[in-house]
């Protein structure tokens, strides 16, 4: 018979144990935490994205303080302005010429009083963003004579527009646009804050205060990763914003990040650039690599004006990462590169390859496609060239011709026109005197692609079935066994990149054909290292992969969801459905 006594004490400690845990849960909930890199396991919620943020707002920034980044580290780093200041003290062109054109620049006036507003307005009724972004221009400018010359009285007006927005400023808004606002003129105001952090006169909590409750969490962050403002995208379907919303976000964060000394965010950020489902994602906003060395942007096939943007701020983004020690230029075998010889060789009057461009669109994911280059805006400038070529060029050691031929074309690049379209607004601008010939900071290192050499089995999400190779040597799944026909040798090629190969027959998985196209075949062929032997690991959710082809950026996809053995393997652009997903069993290093 039972001793009812220890029955009951068990009884009452259980229901201790449970009471507990409902009010440690309780708890939870009404504080808001979250996991990052979730995805929810309920499939009608597929409007819900992948890849969630970290970060949100009730934190409190001691909790993330006192991790050390790199000051002065946004667009300029300390070695990049010692060589300014170097530069102008002994007059080398074309920097000094730069210099002359900054000083006469009417927006270098140093008795400017500044424009705040409570409420920013981008879009719709009631804009007035001009007042923000104009004021912006100035501070800059007037923050870079104090930082190269000493000159007080430039110091001074760049504390007072500082100050004055970051006192005043309370909401940024407007329709969707108020989005490009949070992100051009975040990273921008969060720049010259770096810059102008040691003046006295610089009330630096004040502007960190400003910069992460009226920038980053309410829209920045919201716009990426979705918080407790609102979902991600503004409530849109991931791919339905073009790729320049997305990097101006991105960079917008990682800046923030720096300034605040939020490592944090700044990592956030990163890891949207390597992996993120939105179009700012380094493989989404440069979809398809080509063997000529040149690579298209997603928004080609829009027009030139909104593709130098997007290129413009995606070097943005890999200059701060640069100047904290991480190579994102290098990312996926200097992708940004060829796409700046792309995009600079189509706008300098040359032919360039074009596939045609898949996207979802609207808050539905309605399929929508590009067939050919745009040429409107072909040629027109945008101050984003001599950063790019700096880097690869002057630093590593590489050609650009491409973009050598678009600077010479440009003659220069300078500051913002008084009084033009907001636009005009969108880089800093002041290339010639900052980055020509500017070595700057000379090393960094090169991130991890996330998965260790190795042999693995990789394992469908879809139907626990086995990557394996067919008699006729291409890609299908079958259900697991012991055979090396479904063991696969995973090696780092660099870049975020591998190759893999089957251990049975020790060929490589290869696209077939170099195809961009959606369906394309997926094949085993000997390791030559083409570009369409190129593959990045990606994270999904719940531990998943989606595997993407490095040349198309499509994922390893079982082609109409089969959940037969022999299902056939193919690419095909990523919708996060489970039949994208894979899961890797180490079996040996």
């Amino acid at each position: 018979m039972k001793d009812n006594g220890v029955a009951k004490r068990k009884f009452y400690i259980l229901s201790g144990i449970a009471a507990a845990c409902i009010i440690f849960i309780v708890i939870i909930a009404a504080k808001g935490w979250k996991c990052s890199n979730t995805e929810t396991t309920d499939k009608e919620k597929t409007e819900i994205k992948e890849s969630k943020g970290a970060g949100n707002n009730d934190e409190t920034d001691e909790t993330v303080k006192g991790k050390e980044l790199n000051h002065p580290g946004i667009l300029h780093s300390q070695e990049s302005i010692d060589y300014i200041k170097y530069a102008v003290d002994n007059k080398i062109s074309p920097n000094y010429q730069g210099w002359q054109k900054l000083m006469a620049s009417p927006l270098s006036d140093a008795s400017w009083i500044p424009r705040a507003v409570e409420t920013a307005v981008r879009g719709g009724e009631g804009d007035n963003i001009s007042r923000l972004y104009i004021d912006v221009a100035r501070a800059y400018q007037c923050a870079l004579i104090w930082t190269v010359s000493g000159s007080e009285s430039h110091g001074q007006a760049a504390c007072r527009i500082l100050n004055s927005w970051s006192k005043t400023l309370k909401t940024v808004t407007g329709n969707a646009d108020r989005y490009l606002a949070s992100g051009l003129f975040g990273y921008q105001l969060a720049n010259i804050s770096e810059l102008m952090k040691t003046h006295p006169s610089f009330d630096k909590e004040q502007m960190e205060d400003m910069l992460l409750n009226v920038f980053y969490y309410p829209l920045n962050e919201r716009f990426l990763y979705g918080n407790n403002y609102g979902k991600d995208h503004n409530d849109a379907y991931i791919s339905n914003y073009w790729a320049n919303w997305d990097l101006c976000n991105m960079a917008s964060a990682m800046a923030i990040g720096i300034f605040c000394g939020r490592q944090d965010i700044y990592d956030m950020a990163v890891e949207y650039f390597k992996s993120g489902c939105g179009n700012g994602m380094i493989y989404n906003a440069i979809p398809y690599v080509y063997e000529d060395g040149t690579a298209q942007w997603q928004e080609s096939g829009r027009d030139q004006g909104h593709t130098t943007l997007g290129l413009g701020l995606l070097a943005c983004i890999c200059e701060m990462g640069w100047n904290q020690g991480d190579d994102l230029y290098g990312w996926s075998d200097n992708r940004l590169l060829k796409a700046a010889e792309y995009v600079a060789k189509y706008n300098n009057g040359e032919d360039v390859k074009f596939s045609r461009y898949e996207w979802g669109s609207g808050t539905g994911g309605e399929v929508k496609s590009h067939y050919s280059i745009s040429s409107t805006g072909r040629g027109d400038a945008r101050p984003i060239w001599n950063m790019i070529y700096n880097h690869y060029v002057n630093r590593l050691g590489m050609s650009a011709p491409n973009i050598e031929k678009r600077i010479e074309l440009m003659g220069g690049e300078y500051g913002a026109v008084s009084g033009g379209h907001a636009s005009t607004y969108d880089q800093p601008g002041w290339g010639t005197l900052t980055y020509v010939g500017n070595p700057g900071k000379t090393g960094s290192s090169e991130l991890s692609g996330g998965i260790e050499d190795g042999i693995y089995r990789i394992v469908s999400a879809h139907t626990d079935k086995a990557l394996a190779v067919s008699d006729n040597d291409n890609l299908c799944q079958r259900q697991e066994e012991d055979s090396r026909s479904q063991q696969w040798k995973i090696t780092y090629i660099g870049g975020g990149e591998y190759k893999i190969e089957n251990c049975e027959t020790g060929k490589a998985v290869t696209v077939e054909n170099c195809s961009y196209e959606n369906g394309g075949i997926l094949t085993t062929e000997l390791y030559e290292g083409k570009i369409n032997q190129r593959f990045a690991f990606l994270k999904a959710d719940n531990g998943n992969y989606r595997i993407i082809a490095s040349h198309s950026a499509k994922a390893v996809d079982i082609k109409d969801k089969s959940m037969d053995d022999n299902g056939i393997i193919c690419q095909w652009r990523y919708i996060m459905e489970d039949n994208q997903k894979w899961y890797l069993q180490k079996i040996q290093k």
